[in-house]
This record gives structure tokens, sequence and C-alpha cells, in this order.
């Protein structure tokens, strides 16, 4: 049996919290029917502004069962029987970490001394400074290097990388924003199956690697996109990777593998 295909589609953000809102809703009665479907995201999933690269979804309405987790299984198992279907899972980019340079020397100390959100560790010779808007927390080296974490999509990142240079610049400091770069973004992402993770590893190696005794996820390794994969037995994945477009494109790889050692529902 084939995975489900994949199609390109944009949806706003407030269209996906629309649909996934009709998705947890009241559960049936017997007898009734109800509309659902399952979203495959691969792409950045924004709070705030903009769109995701979604999948089409394919709506389908699935006689229910009594209670609303027979329901479910009902219908996973439905879509899962039929190989036509688009799956869809939204990916959710939970941290992304980007550095930048001053190109100038920054004197830690004013910065304690005359900052706002500010922390000074000077045993490791560096200062934290933190910003609200947007959530992101910078990491300040002497040198004018700065790593920003917290951020839940790239243009936040560079957003708020700015924000910390004209931070800087109002101190005093004749800061220059460049050789800005992502360096890593870590998402989350849940498969709408659970997985045999043993099944899962011997399938894989030795690309996949399982230790239950220290860590209760199988790890998968995807080389050419420097990306990991943890993968839990409850269908949950957790994601790292240089940039958004490889941590989706690794989502997008493993699928298929994910999907030939699922569990299927009783």
């Amino acid at each position: 049996m084939c995975p489900p295909s994949f199609k390109g589609t944009r949806r706003s953000p407030r269209q996906l919290g629309k649909e996934k809102a009709n998705r947890h809703g009241d559960a049936s009665k017997n007898g009734e029917t109800f509309n659902a479907s399952w979203h495959l995201n691969f792409a950045l999933r924004k709070t705030d502004a903009g769109t995701s690269r979604v999948v089409a979804v394919t709506r389908r309405q699935v006689q229910c069962p009594g209670s609303w987790h027979e329901s479910v299984n009902a219908l996973v198992t439905a879509f899962l029987m039929e190989s036509n279907n688009d799956v869809a899972l939204d990916i959710i980019i939970t941290n992304v970490v980007a550095v930048f340079r001053t190109r100038c020397h920054l004197n830690l100390r004013t910065i304690a001394l005359e900052g706002t959100n500010v922390i000074y560790k000077p045993e490791v010779g560096k200062v934290l400074m933190k910003l609200r808007k947007p959530r992101i927390t910078a990491s300040i080296w002497s040198s004018g290097k700065i790593i920003c974490t917290g951020a839940t999509s790239e243009e936040e990142a560079k957003y708020g990388a700015r924000r910390l240079a004209r931070c800087l610049q109002k101190l005093g400091f004749k800061v220059k924003f460049t050789d800005f770069k992502v360096v890593n973004v870590l998402a989350v992402c849940s498969m709408p199956f659970q997985i045999h993770l043993i099944e899962f590893t011997k399938s894989n190696r030795p690309i996949a690697s399982y230790e239950p005794e220290l860590h209760p996820a199988a790890s998968y390794r995807i080389k050419t996109l420097r990306a990991t994969v943890q993968v839990f037995s409850t269908g949950s994945i957790t994601v790292t990777g240089p940039n958004v477009r490889q941590v989706a494109s690794a989502v997008e790889q493993i699928y298929p593998l994910l999907f030939e050692c699922r569990k299927t529902p009783r």
C-alpha cells in the first residue's frame, strides 16, 4: 500500500486554525456523520501573520461509532485505506537559532549597566539580552558575535536580530548588521498514527538507531539534508536542521518510511 500523495497549495494561518477547530470539535453521536480531514503542512506554521504551504485537503464523511476515540480510529483507518487521499501534517517551528556580527567591539559592562532586560555573565564573558516582541534571547560577546534563539520563523529571527542591533546602536556602539545566518531550526510534528519503533529501526539501519535504555525515541539522520529526526512511538517527531526548507524536506522524506511501520488501530 502506497502512502498518500502530496500536493502543494497555500492557506492562511486563520484558515488553518478554523479547520483545526473543526477537526477537534464535539464528537458526533451514534448514527451521525461529521466532516474531518488530516492536514500535512510541509512549511513553517506562522503564529502572527503570513501564509503557510499546505497540501490539498480531501474532506470526507465517515460514519462515527459511539465514542470519540472509536470515531477517530475509524476515521484514521478509513483514511489510510485509500491511497488516493491527500494527507496534511502541521510542522510547527518551535525554535530558530540565528547568528550575526556587528563588526565592532562591544563593551559588555556598558551593555549590562545601560541596557534593558540584560543579564551579565562575566564568568563566561557574555551578556544575555531579551526582547519581548518578538520573544528572542540574544547571547552577546565582546567580539561582536551575537546568537539569537527563541524565534518561531526565519523572518522573525531576522527582525529580532535587527532590533537587537538597533538597541546596541542606541547605546553608542557603531554597529553594522552583517553576516546574518540561520544556523539551526527545531520543529515538531505529529503523525496521524502510532509507530513500531523496533520495526522502523530494523528497516532503516544503519541510518536509524534506537536505544530505549537511553532515550525513548528512535534517531534517524539524513546526511544530505544535515537533519536529524527523533521518532516517538506515539507518532510525534522532532526535527532539527539548518533551515526551514531542509526541515520540511526531512519530514517529507521520512513520512513514507513511518507510514510503512505504522500501527494499525484496533
